[in-house]
Order: structure tokens, then sequence, then C-alpha cells
């Protein structure tokens, strides 16, 4: 019976092992051929690529950088502001994707003051809260929590008066700073621009004071326009501009950025 299980699970294992190395094999492959076509200057091929190898299940900041210079390449600039976005969000410090994001988005119909700028506190909360991603929170964490356990436990089983008061103060440290990073997380999570934000994917997009295409119409934005969707009704979504602005757009015609 043991000997079963044994080879049962080295056989799971096996499996798994072998699952890996065929989508990291499948991964490499189409992201090298999407930059072969890339640099031969065949963009639209490399757009296959690439996205073929999103479908493989990748989720890598490269390659959704690389996406959005063969679709700005091909003169498609809301995919390209789309990808770069989504490049961002795994990459929040990498000054090529902002950069190529801004130029990007110089190319748009639609300049849009954000009420962010408009004040320093929130123009700086705003920066704070980008500039870590999601996965390096949970990295921080994680690392502050065994931190954590290890000085309580050395608080707990120490002996030496002198020895626990010093490690007291560490735990305290650490905690007020894993409690830091914890709030930084909580926020993020709960901010409308980190986990619903979108871009425009058609040329002409009409706002509406309410679902439906009989509805007031408000105002009118473009391609590669972001919005944040606050709420979904059917087929319609309510958006927000960065302006403050909002209003009632069909579904369909956004994309949202982050879908991993």
């Amino acid at each position: 019976m043991k000997r079963e299980r044994l080879v049962a699970t080295l056989f799971a294992v096996g499996i798994l092992f072998i699952c890996g190395y065929a989508y990291s094999g499948t991964f490499t492959e189409l992201y090298n051929q999407g930059n072969e076509a890339y640099r031969n200057g065949d963009y639209f091929e490399a757009i296959e690529y690439y996205q073929e190898a999103i479908q493989s299940g990748a989720v890598n900041e490269a390659l959704f950088y690389n996406l959005g210079n063969a679709y700005f390449k091909a003169n498609q600039i809301g995919n390209a502001i789309l990808y770069y976005n989504r490049a961002l969000l795994l990459a929040p410090r990498d000054e090529a994707v902002k950069n190529n994001l801004e130029y990007a988005k110089l190319m748009t119909f639609d300049k849009i003051d954000s009420i962010y700028d408009k004040h320093f506190l929130l123009k700086f909360y705003r920066k704070f809260l980008l500039f870590f991603n999601f996965k390096e929170l949970y990295m921080f964490i994680f690392i502050l929590s065994i931190l954590i356990t290890i000085v309580l436990i050395i608080v707990i089983l120490g002996n030496r008066r002198a020895l626990r008061r010093t490690f007291l103060r560490l735990l305290l440290i650490f905690c007020i700073i894993e409690f830091l990073v914890i709030a930084v997380f909580v926020l993020k999570s709960n901010d409308i621009w980190q986990n619903s934000a979108a871009v425009v994917m058609v040329s002409k997009l009409d706002v509406t004071s309410a679902p439906g295409s009989d509805s007031e119409l408000l105002f009118t934005i473009h391609e590669g326009t972001r919005v944040a969707v606050d709420e979904s009704r059917a087929d319609w979504v309510k958006i927000l501009l960065e302006d403050g602005r909002h209003g009632w757009v069909p579904a369909e015609n956004i994309s949202y950025i982050k879908t991993f």
C-alpha cells in the first residue's frame, strides 16, 4: 500500500514537472518568435506570437511591454496603451514602460486632467500606492510574518532579560512595518484604478447618463482613454474618468487592464 502511494506521488510530481517544462518551453518559443518577427518589422506577426504566448497562460511584464510596442508600431494605439498598462501593473517602477505609455498617450485624442494631479497630497498618495505591485506586497507580508514569528518565539523562550528586551523592541518594529504594509495592500486592493481600470478600444465612444443608447448624451471619449469601471448592469458599465466625470457605455467597447 505504501509502495503504491509512493509510486502515485512520484507519478503526479513527474506530470507536474513535465507540464511546467512544456509550458515554459512553449512560452519561450512563442516569445522568441515574436521578438524575431518584431525585429524584422513584421509587427502583425509579432502580435500573433505574443498573443499565443498569453493564451498559453503567460503573465509577464516583458511580454506585455513588447506586445504594447508591436501594437504601437502597427498603429493600434488603444491596444498599445492597454498592454503598457498591464506591464505597468507587474513592473510599476519600470521607466521604459512608463515612458512608452506616456508617449502612446500623446497619440490619443482626449487630453484629460487628472484630479489627482491638482493636489499635492493626492498626487503623493497615488505615487505611493503605485510604487509596489501586489506580488511584492504579498512577499513583504509573508517575510515579515515569518520574522515576527521567529522573534516572538525567541521572546517567549528567552531567559536573559536584556536579550528579551531587545527582541521585544524588534518585535514592535516588525509589527509596525507589517501593519503599514497591510494598510497599503488594503488601500491598493480597494482602489478602483488598480482593480477596475479599463481602456477604450473603439475610435469614438459616446457616454450617456444611463444604460441604453436612447439615454442623454453626456460627452464623448476616444480610443486609448483610460477609465475606471464603477458599476455594471447587463451589457453596460458605468465608467469614471480621471477628471471626475462619469457615465454609461456599452461594456464591449472597453477592455479591462487587470485580467490576471
